[in-house]
């Protein structure tokens, strides 16, 4: 499902999204021909009689064809796992890589005895920056023409050392949960140097699924690891290979035809608040973010990233999650410009949409290198700040004020139950910087420039949460109806009573609006009382002890 968005013509976005090429004496295809054709050739893959019937003896054109998005003659390959000889950006489901792989890496293992053998039979395997070349050849889009990795750069790696990737964590399947695992890369980063890629994913679903959890697995070097939705009509100028993020065009082609699923600092996971999901199509194309430094001035660094996505199947009456961004200056972000004076500046603005209520599950800061804080305000009826529900001084997972800002890991507020918003009123939000170059810096998509960005997901609704998951930790306390009208029940199970209970209720900030004591009985009766839709607490005592606590819901 994709908003409407303004459409940019094919023949423009060809010319605005070009991968990033570097100057080497031969193409990186060249490098690779000459890989299988010393390897792959002597007595196997030559001649009139060739083995899986794949010559690789003939020219660069000749094996070019005879290997990029050809079906293995191999049926479980084939059927089973849905390779092809070299399946143009996804090395994991590239069968001649795979056949070549021999334990260079884990997640390219054949995997059943019916692939047959690895590749080169009766020889020695390759050198393991051999098969990577080949890898990062199929990762940047099995092109034939072009230069897009540096041989002597994985050959240092391989040899020398660098700064290692991360280690791959179990699938969903592999934990036993429906949903499937996404790797960007490797990419390998020169020492002190500094990218930012996306690259299109299709997904192999035959079924349109609800995402309900997200993990993003990151090196510690990233920066961000960003997963998008994308109009697949639009995808075609991308190519299969990884792009340059950092131009203006590219980013806003982007913007134009992708929506945010979800967006991580740092590693960690991301369950939806119960009853909400984000929809997946069958057909639907995701696009992976990458930005990433190398702070290293003297190593290499091999850089991975994972995202597990689990899934439930569509229908199940989940009210959407939807993800988005607000920047300062919205259109024109370059009017953020901080000046190199020394001195601490605010840039703050408003956030509001005329007739709308948001219910807010998280929402996040971001700057980059010389930002000192990140602050978001509900805005009052007259246009003043009011109450602060976000401070970028917290820890990344919002837990306690740390007294001061780390931008690389900026904190994430989530509001399980959501939180409402009336947007009419809506948001500040506040940035400050400090800038102690010598120059202005203003917007841009290095670490070296700036942003003023604050990322997050919320409903247009409240889901219908089941009166299952509203019962009490204790199960002796069952509230209902679920959302309620205008009065809900809290109903004592069993044979026990209220006796001299008190029960206090409290709306989403904390705030009392509602106690009784002296309570007897099985049940306790909630009137709203004009109180809005939404989400409340309750904690019952007796004798100054809390007995139990459990939420509320209004329509």
């Amino acid at each position: 499902m994709f908003r409407q968005k303004m459409k940019t013509p094919l023949s423009i976005s060809l010319i605005l999204l070009l991968a990033v090429q570097v100057t080497m004496a031969q193409s990186t295809y060249q490098e690779v021909y000459s890989l299988f054709q010393t390897n792959c050739t002597t007595g196997c893959h030559s001649g009139s009689n060739p083995s899986a019937n794949l010559d690789l003896g003939g020219t660069e054109a000749d094996v070019y064809q005879a290997i990029v998005n050809v079906d293995p003659i191999n049926p479980y390959a084939l059927n089973t796992l849905k390779n092809k000889l070299i399946d143009p950006g996804y090395p994991e489901r590239s069968y001649l890589l795979r056949k070549c792989n021999n334990g260079m890496d884990d997640e390219l293992a054949l995997v059943n005895v019916a692939e047959g053998n690895s590749m080169p039979s009766g020889l020695p395997a390759m050198e393991d920056h051999e098969i990577e070349m080949i890898r990062q050849w199929v990762l940047w889009g099995a092109e034939e023409t072009g230069t897009f990795v540096d041989p002597a750069m994985i050959e240092e790696y391989y040899t020398n050392g660098g700064i290692a990737d991360i280690e791959k964590p179990l699938t969903p399947e592999e934990e036993g949960l429906e949903g499937y695992q996404v790797r960007f890369g490797p990419i390998f980063i020169a020492p002190g140097d500094e990218f930012e890629y996306v690259q299109i994913h299709e997904i192999q679903s035959e079924e349109d699924k609800e995402i309900i959890k997200m993990a993003g697995m990151m090196h510690p070097y990233s920066h961000h690891w960003v997963l998008r939705d994308f109009d697949r009509d639009f995808a075609a100028p991308l190519g299969a290979g990884p792009n340059d993020a950092t131009t203006t065009n590219a980013q806003a082609y982007v913007y134009l035809h992708a929506k945010y699923m979800g967006i991580w600092m740092y590693s960690r996971e991301m369950e939806l608040p119960e009853g909400t999901a984000i929809f997946q199509d069958s057909s639907a194309v995701m696009l992976l973010n990458l930005h990433m430094p190398n702070y290293s001035q003297d190593s290499i660094c091999k850089a991975s990233c994972y995202y597990n996505i689990y899934t439930q199947d569509a229908g199940s009456g989940a009210i959407e999650m939807i993800a988005d961004l607000k920047q300062y200056g919205n259109f024109d972000p370059w009017i953020l410009q901080i000046p190199p004076d020394g001195q601490e500046h605010m840039y703050s603005h408003d956030y509001t949409i005329a007739n709308e209520t948001f219910y807010y599950w998280n929402i996040q800061g971001h700057t980059h290198g010389i930002g000192t804080d990140f602050d978001v305000f509900l805005r009052n009826p007259d246009g003043s700040k009011g109450e602060q529900i976000y401070e970028a001084f917290y820890d990344p997972d919002y837990n306690f004020n740390t007294g001061s800002y780390d931008y690389s890991h900026p904190p994430v507020r989530s509001w399980p139950e959501l939180y409402e918003i009336n947007m009419d009123w809506g948001l500040v939000l506040e940035a400050s910087y400090r800038n102690m170059s010598s120059d202005t810096v203003t917007f841009g998509y290095t670490t070296e420039d700036e942003m003023h960005i604050m990322y997050y997901q919320y409903t247009t609704e409240l889901p219908q949460v089941s009166i299952t998951e509203l019962e009490f930790e204790d199960s002796y306390l069952t509230v209902y109806p679920t959302p309620a009208e205008e009065v809900a029940t809290i109903e004592i199970r069993g044979d026990d009573v209220f006796n001299d209970a008190e029960i206090t209720v409290f709306d989403m900030y904390g705030k009392l609006i509602f106690r009784s004591q002296n309570l007897n009985g099985k049940n306790i009766r909630i009137n709203r009382n004009g109180l809005s839709p939404g989400i409340y607490t309750f904690a019952i005592t007796q004798n100054n002890r809390r007995v139990s606590s459990g939420k509320l819901v209004f329509r």
